[in-house]
């Protein structure tokens, strides 16, 4: 194999640039973040709007219920959440993603661990779900990009984490004002900050990297 090549163990062709950002000292933990932010949006973009429909429908059905001073119970609002999922037939990826943040959306408003008047902590679950399945989740357990160490890349994943806390929050906040994931990309596009400058790298050699086309409806 050519040196630089790299054999991906699940890190998908749409986080490839920031896989490699996180194995190079090169790269602030900030510019990581968002290298990897820049992933996020178009995952999900790629996963489209009928996620958030279900958390908004979710979430408005729970609001509702508070208003009223109807009980909340899990179990049954589990079974509605699922059946909604159902009904909008969206990405085979992103909907199963949403129904897990809405049931732990639900169970943080039986718990008082959520605010019910604000649409922001189910969607947070939803980002967060995405990051962590997509990305986090994805990373070697042991072999890495160009051999780094892989208490390396642990200890900048940590540097790198609160800054992916600040563009989640970016995400979210976007999101609960506009739920539409096409709006996502237009603001980036719209940003003047730069973005770190460095070559693509040759992602021809994948391994076992998952393919995303498999998971489209």
């Amino acid at each position: 194999m050519p040196d630089g090549d790299i054999v991906y163990f699940g890190v998908s062709p749409g986080y490839a640039k920031a896989y490699k950002a996180l194995c190079q000292s090169y790269f602030t933990p900030e510019q990581v973040a968002k290298i990897t932010a820049k992933a996020m949006r178009k995952g999900l973009n790629r996963y489209g709007n009928p996620p958030l429909s279900l958390i908004t429908q979710t979430f408005s059905g729970i609001a509702d219920a508070i208003a009223t001073g109807t009980p909340i119970h899990p179990a049954e609002e589990s079974y509605m959440i699922d059946d909604m999922a159902r009904t909008l037939q969206g990405h085979r990826r992103g909907i199963p993603l949403a129904v897990d943040a809405c049931k732990a959306y639900v169970m943080k408003v039986c718990q008082d661990d959520a605010d019910p008047s604000s649409i922001k902590t189910s969607i947070r679950e939803y980002i967060q779900r995405v990051l962590d399945a997509d990305f986090i989740e994805c990373l070697p357990l042991l072999k890495h990009h160009n051999d780094v160490d892989p208490e390396f890349v642990e200890q900048r994943l940590e540097q790198v984490r609160p800054y992916l806390a600040l563009e989640v929050e970016r995400i979210v906040a976007q999101l609960a004002k506009n739920p539409d994931v096409t709006a996502l990309r237009k603001a980036r596009r719209a940003s003047t900050e730069p973005e770190p400058d460095f070559a693509i790298m040759d992602i021809s050699m994948l391994g076992s990297a998952p393919n995303d086309d498999a998971f489209k409806a």
